[in-house]
């Protein structure tokens, strides 16, 4: 294995135990079994070490977020299921992802390269894959046309972030309660009576 994956992946195992900002190079080195100086070798802060940590878990979700949008079947609420479950099943794998991002979010830009906009170009591509679903559930008649289906998928997009098991506990959300919240609420049979 090359010595910066292996890095990355010491400093991925530190991450799932403890905050971000509370990991020190030491803890990476000791972890990897390298020197400090092989750390800096390869990443020149522990800022730029976690943007690339965060940046390859991207990529890896980015990848899978397309496969499962592109070999997903069935109506548009089944796809938004499995759009769902593939979101929630990586964050479950990498749940060190959402807290390196809040804590590169909060650096100084002139601590980390210039990539930062790779960790919105992220929700960015997921909300467009959620609004394509939805365009076609209302096309379908599954989902409510007088909604607006950029704010419901800026709306499931925060309620697949909240199937992510809370830290140091297996307890999430029941996948029956988010169906009924997200895609139920906004089903076609669901519209609020017209008032005078």
């Amino acid at each position: 294995m090359d010595t910066g994956q292996k890095i990355l992946e010491a400093t991925e195992e530190i991450c799932t135990k403890m905050e971000p900002r509370k990991v020190t190079l030491d803890m990476v080195a000791a972890k990897a079994k390298v020197g400090k100086g092989t750390i800096y070798n390869h990443f020149s802060s522990k800022e730029d070490l976690l943007q690339k940590l965060a940046l390859s878990l991207i990529e890896k979700i980015r990848t899978e977020m397309i496969d499962a949008g592109l070999s997903s079947s069935g109506n548009s609420i089944d796809r938004l299921e499995h759009l769902g479950t593939v979101f929630y099943e990586f964050i479950k794998k990498h749940p060190m992802l959402i807290a390196i991002s809040i804590f590169l979010r909060d650096t100084p830009p002139w601590m980390v390269s210039g990539e930062q906009d790779d960790f919105f170009h992220i929700e960015s591509l997921f909300v467009s894959m959620i609004d394509s679903l939805v365009k076609l559930g209302v096309e379908e008649g599954l989902i409510r046309s007088d909604l607006d289906t950029k704010t419901i998928a800026y709306f499931m997009l925060s309620v697949f972030r909240t199937r992510r098991p809370i830290r140091g506990s297996e307890t999430n959300i029941p996948d029956k309660v988010i169906r009924e919240l997200m895609l139920n609420g906004a089903g076609a049979d669901q519209r609020t009576p017209s008032h005078p």
